[in-house]
């Protein structure tokens, strides 16, 4: 599963590369935008709880 996600993150890389017109800078800002999302999904997602 990690294996995935590095390559589904290179093919993405490639990508918004792509589209930005080779500028690195927006690649980054994207990156660091979806990193602070995953941040705040990791901060507020909860275990659940089992009721018994």
């Amino acid at each position: 599963m990690i294996y995935q996600g590095f390559g589904f993150g290179s093919l993405a890389g490639a990508i918004v590369l792509s589209l930005a017109g080779g500028n690195l800078a927006v690649v980054f800002y994207t990156y660091i935008v979806l990193l602070i999302v995953s941040l705040i999904i990791w901060l507020t997602i909860k275990t659940p709880k089992y009721v018994e």
